[in-house]
């Protein structure tokens, strides 16, 4: 019996040092160049607006680094802000990601890297991105085999996350996806299934 209670207050005590000790959540660094001490805003979304979760410094030397203090309590997209530039990354738990970016404009050929739905998003954008340089706003918005393909894409990331980005995604100030289209609704449903 006395070695059963030791056992047992022994075991209390490991857990209350465990329960004091700092849980540290999800977290961005990297790098910006020609940044020149810019000021990232790293942005939330709530009820239909982004608001400030923080504002890193971005050292001379181009790195930054923020962790949050929890982890996430389910998985979310948050976006960098400089300018008027924006690059979105998904964050859950205590995702580590680490991003490559040059200023003014980072969401041109930036890169990430830290998860499977990260790296489907930056490679979302970077092909929207080549397909607008090359044809236009108006031509990817209305091509309904582009955006099939996009779908494919999206779908190798199995937290959905990058096929929730996609379906939300704005294009020249334009929706890429429109559900009064047939085509377009045709894959929101496909996202309902899933």
């Amino acid at each position: 019996m006395k070695k059963t209670v030791s056992t047992i207050f022994a075991a209390l005590a490991l857990v209350s040092a465990g329960c004091g000790s700092k849980n540290q959540g999800w977290s961005v660094s990297g790098t910006v160049a020609d940044a020149d001490s810019a000021v990232i805003t790293i942005e939330g979304f709530s009820n239909g607006r982004w608001f400030t979760v923080d504002t890193l410094d971005v050292q001379p030397d181009g790195t930054f680094a923020y962790t949050a203090e929890t982890p996430a309590p389910y998985p979310d997209i948050m976006r960098f802000s400089l300018g008027d530039s924006k690059v979105y990354f998904p964050i859950d738990s205590v995702d580590e990601l680490v991003f490559t970016m040059r200023a003014p404009d980072i969401e041109q050929g930036y890169t990430v890297s830290g998860t499977v739905a990260a790296v489907t998003m930056q490679k979302l954008d970077s092909v929207i991105t080549a397909e607008v340089n090359a044809r236009g706003v108006d031509a990817v918005v209305v091509d309904a085999g582009f955006k099939k393909n996009l779908f494919a894409r999206a779908f190798s990331d199995t937290t959905i996350l990058s096929v929730y980005y996609l379906i939300n995604k704005s294009v020249g100030g334009r929706s890429l996806f429109d559900i009064s289209n047939p085509s377009d609704l045709r894959l929101y449903g496909a996202v309902a299934q899933r």
